[in-house]
């Protein structure tokens, strides 16, 4: 028999540990560990002209680049090696000092003078993010795809984005780890590559005033237990991790539009009595749940949630960890 939730009022606890990004098919990672150097196995050499290092989201020094919006970029020699073919995924922490009075680029691939080609995230005067990519035929609407975030980001606060190119029509995006809509724009067909550089904080004119960090780029789609994965490479609450003689659950089913049922496997001794806990992927406790029962059912549109990952742990009556994990709510 399914247990009955009782929900309580939730709170806001303090961040303190950490989960790992995939490293998977990452083609360019530039963590920002004093200095420019990428992480990944292309080893591309970046060249950085007039930024400066400046401390990360967690208040760590020399662990992001700060960009004036005049002349601070940086940018790679000419290469090849991130001409990508759909799919793949882009990711990006940064902090906007100043919006700009046209659109500032803040990542872009295969960098050529009036003309669109590769693949770029710009941010508009408005605070919209456009993630695009272009067919190399000219300048212009007619030569370019964007998607263009509905949502608005918010000036000196860091964000996180993630754009996963699926297809030329098909680009899926997250901000701050909740998936976010958009509409597309211009007329290009596909995407085109002319050798150029990959430059960082800036794109001719388009030159953006704040700071980056921890740039990642697969060469794939990453799925949704990897977006989690990525999303959560950020203090979480301190949550304890996960040992081999924790008991395991499943959650079904997942994603879910409406609710899950939990189910306890107790093999390693019974559990039916605690608390579940559940997480936003930016760390935050969202809800605190009692069970009773090792099959219990938690009504997500009940809970109040929005669309996105979420980490799951369940506490018993003795306050120790039984188990965590993901599951997705699609509202």
């Amino acid at each position: 028999m399914k247990g009955t939730i009782l929900f309580l009022t939730t709170v806001i606890s303090c961040i303190t540990s950490f989960s790992q990004a995939p490293e998977d098919n990452l083609v360019f990672h530039l963590p920002v560990i004093g200095d420019a150097t990428d992480e990944s196995d292309s080893d591309l050499d970046c060249f950085v002209t007039g930024a400066t290092l400046t401390e990360d989201r967690l208040g760590n020094p020399a662990s992001a680049y700060s960009f004036n919006g005049t002349d601070n970029y940086i940018s790679t020699d000419e290469t090849d090696l991130l001409d990508l073919k759909f799919p793949f995924t882009l990711s990006i922490w940064f902090k906007v000092n100043e919006f700009p009075e046209v659109v500032a680029t803040l990542f872009k691939t295969d960098a050529q003078v009036d003309l669109y080609t590769g693949f770029w995230l710009s941010l508009t005067p408005a605070g919209e993010l456009a993630a695009g990519y272009g067919d190399a035929t000219g300048i212009g609407v007619p030569h370019r795809v964007s998607k263009r975030t509905n949502a608005i980001v918010v000036a000196d606060t860091w964000h996180q984005f993630i754009a996963v190119f699926n297809d030329e029509s098909d680009i899926d995006m997250y901000l701050d780890c909740e998936p976010v809509a958009g509409e597309y724009t211009g007329g290009g067909s596909g995407i085109v590559y002319n050798g150029g550089a990959t430059t960082i904080g800036q794109w001719d004119f388009r030159k953006f005033n704040g700071k980056l960090d921890n740039i990642r780029v697969y060469d794939d789609a990453l799925t949704l237990t990897e977006l989690g994965d990525v999303c959560e490479e950020r203090p979480l609450l301190d949550i304890p991790e996960i040992k081999p003689e924790l008991t395991p659950i499943s959650i079904y089913p997942n994603p879910s539009n409406e609710s899950i049922l939990i189910t306890l496997d107790n093999s390693l001794g019974s559990v039916n009595e605690g608390w579940a806990n559940i997480y936003d992927a930016t760390g935050r406790l969202c809800e605190t749940l009692a069970f009773n029962t090792s099959n219990f059912e938690i009504d997500l549109v009940q809970a109040g949630l929005e669309s996105g990952i979420y980490t799951i742990t369940l506490i018993d009556k003795n306050a120790n960890l039984i188990s965590r994990s993901r599951f997705v709510f699609t509202d």
